[in-house]
């Protein structure tokens, strides 16, 4: 008898987001897999009838076995289990922070198995690993800037600032997750954490050697850098207060106006915001 073809990963996701199977089931499911990868024959199907009997899966393994690939009923959501998982956790993790929530907690609000987050992320760490290799990635474009030898340094600043900012508006929650995880000590992701910071530092190195500063001057160096970003990021992690305390509306002009004031009070100072009024 021929053997069945392998399961692709779309079928996969579509099984694994059903609600209706059990964990017993899913551990099964997990077996099958890795037996499809060693044995042939009529040994894979002898395995292949004993799991089906004791882990409950007759049905269902019988649809994606025969087929090869598991027609599913439609969804009313299309998203994959894992992004499902990951917007959940990142909307957690910005409001109660990545220590205040469980997996348990986030398998709920994706309305998936808990398994599930083992299964693509390899627990908790792994989701706000994916999360701050995201910002990191999209933030060391930004910091591109900084190696434009055809802009003046203080065009590079302003450019940098309105990209950043623009970038942390429409990724408020996961740019809010990535920054507050920063001081937080992860032993499994320190080492690789620490590298991206030694990066990002290196960037802020040539930037500030570019405004006429010494970029070994490690005060500086710690002070300059950490303080543009702590200024951007915070009106964004307080940005519910800023709505009810001033009242305003947070459009894109307004956007445009904190960039360009971040920016003047990074290269010039108070005095620099005052004399622009």
């Amino acid at each position: 008898m021929e053997r069945p073809k392998a399961i692709e990963p779309e079928a996969m996701d579509a099984f694994y987001s059903q609600k209706e199977y059990t964990s017993t089931q899913f551990v099964g499911l997990s077996i099958v897999q890795i037996f499809k990868k060693y044995l042939t024959g009529a040994k894979y199907f002898s395995i292949l009838n004993l799991l089906k009997r004791t882990f409950d899966l007759n049905n269902r393994l019988i649809q994606i076995e025969t087929k090869g690939r598991t027609t599913m009923p439609e969804e009313k959501n299309p998203k994959s289990p894992r992004q499902k998982i990951l917007e959940a956790a990142i909307s957690l993790f910005a409001k109660k922070g990545y220590t205040g929530v469980g997996v348990r907690e986030i398998a709920k609000t994706a309305n998936v198995n808990i398994s599930m987050i083992s299964y693509y992320y390899n627990g908790k760490v792994g989701i706000l690993k994916t999360i701050m290799e995201d910002f990191f990635e999209h933030y060391f474009e930004i910091l591109g800037i900084v190696d434009d030898e055809s802009k003046s340094p203080e065009e590079c600043v302003r450019i940098l600032v309105r990209n950043l900012v623009e970038y942390v508006k429409e990724n408020r929650e996961l740019a809010i997750v990535a920054y507050n995880a920063i001081p937080l000590e992860i032993t499994e992701i320190e080492q690789w954490k620490n590298d991206k910071l030694v990066q990002s530092m290196q960037k802020m190195r040539k930037l500030i050697s570019r405004l006429g500063l010494d970029p070994d001057d490690i005060i500086a160096v710690g002070a300059i850098g950490p303080a543009l970003i702590s200024i951007i990021f915070t009106k964004f992690i307080r940005l519910p207060v800023i709505k009810n305390l001033w009242d305003i509306e947070l459009d894109n002009a307004l956007y445009e106006r904190y960039a360009d004031t971040v920016a003047t009070l990074f290269l010039e100072g108070i005095t620099g915001i005052a004399s622009k009024k």
